[in-house]
């Protein structure tokens, strides 16, 4: 009897191992990110309208850096009526966004280079997300797949493949070291499906005439807007390691085409409706009324809402949730807006670069050179009880080979 009842512990113990250790490995944290809380109770407050930009909300998009944004939500009634009904009639909740000039990071790190002729990229903060306008048009925008920080570098050797996002990637098919200029041959694809094949070439030497050689870039017409800027890449050197040649990149910046999406007037997002969706600007109100009942949360549009409080007397603020899992953060909703008719982004594709493979030996091994940022340790919580319950584990059965 003791013996069974021993078998029965040890196989619930397990059981409760193997669910320690699996929830242990999960770590998520869902973050809540509001704006300014506007309160009906005080009497000077009753002729104020709330107003809502990236200042007073930081779930909006703002670049510290140029002290610049997009977005603004504004209410067209006072306190003291929003007290009085608990609603927002319709037409009176308005949401508006346009376009931020964003500097290319290899036009602030690379004196007067520029990415075919331009120095900045524009931005659409959008539903409190960050998204490019497509060739400059705020109402045709996609979201940005991946971008390099300003000091960050890869460095790869001939048949290694970068990851870059998005189902995007880029293949090192040949890289000269000993070419004048140094060259490197790679293939561009999404999902499996080519995109292009490139040639770039490392500087000859520090000027930015030299630089500038550098700088390859990827084009496509995307939503009817031709030679919109698809990809582009600074290549920083090419060099011999010790089995190949190799080429380290700068400055990757990369938007995905299949993201991509039209703003059109009459579109319905959430509680609005587009008003007015031109090449500069994006303009939306609530096409129904929207309840500002006693604690509630109200979704306005994508992952936006509205939080009041438990109190007769109204209080509430605009917030967005963020699920942080391991190194990404992302929205905790879909986000998914309701859109009258179709926008799909086209693949007629334009390159800067001439279609012809450097001359190149090929390397005999494949060997990688980049250096990785070292992180301290983290350490993930529920592991403690794991080894606990592995120590009950190994005791129960010392007890049953004793008995046997």
């Amino acid at each position: 009897m003791t013996k069974r009842i021993l078998s029965v512990a040890l196989a619930v113990l397990m059981l409760i191992t193997i669910a320690f250790t699996a929830s242990a490995a999960t770590d998520v944290t869902k973050v809540e990110v509001r704006g300014t809380v506007f309160d009906a109770e005080p009497a000077s407050q009753a002729a104020v309208t709330p107003t809502w930009n990236a200042q007073t909300f930081a779930g909006f998009f703002y670049d510290l850096k140029y002290n610049r944004s997009t977005e603004t939500m504004y209410i067209q009634e006072t306190l003291a009526a929003l007290q009085t009904n608990k609603t927002i009639q319709e037409k009176k909740l308005y949401y508006e966004t346009g376009k931020a000039l964003i500097q290319f990071k290899v036009n602030e790190k690379e004196a007067n280079v520029t990415v075919d002729g331009e120095e900045n990229y524009s931005l659409v903060g959008w539903q409190a997300e960050k998204w490019i306008a497509v060739n400059d048009v705020a109402n045709k925008i996609a979201k940005l797949a991946f971008e390099m920080g300003k000091d960050d570098k890869k460095t790869l050797a001939t048949g290694e493949t970068w990851a870059l996002g998005s189902g995007y990637e880029l293949t090192i098919n040949a890289v000269d070291a000993r070419a004048s200029p140094r060259q490197v041959w790679f293939t561009l694809k999404k999902d499996g499906a080519l995109i292009d094949e490139g040639i770039g070439q490392a500087p000859t030497d520090s000027t930015s005439t030299a630089k500038q050689k550098a700088v390859y870039y990827k084009k496509a017409t995307i939503l009817g807007e031709s030679d919109s800027l698809l990809f582009t890449v600074y290549v920083d050197s090419i060099f011999s390691g010790s089995a190949s040649d190799m080429v380290q990149f700068k400055y990757a910046w990369l938007i995905d085409q299949g993201s991509a999406k039209e703003i059109k007037g009459s579109d319905i997002y959430g509680a609005f409706e587009v008003t007015q969706a031109t090449s500069e600007k994006i303009v939306l109100y609530n096409k129904n009324s929207v309840s500002l009942s006693q604690n509630t949360e109200t979704t306005l549009m994508g992952d936006m809402k509205f939080k009041t409080a438990d109190s007769t007397k109204l209080r509430f603020y605009p917030k967005v949730d963020y699920v942080i899992s391991g190194n990404v953060t992302t929205p905790s909703g879909t986000g998914t807006a309701t859109v009258k008719g179709t926008a799909k982004a086209t693949t007629n594709v334009t390159s800067n670069v001439t279609a012809v493979a450097p001359t190149v030996v090929a390397p005999t091994a494949v060997q990688t050179t980049e250096s990785k940022p070292t992180t301290a340790p983290t350490t993930v919580p529920g592991f403690e009880a794991a080894f606990a319950i592995a120590g009950l584990l190994a005791v129960a059965y010392i007890v049953l080979r004793q008995r046997k």
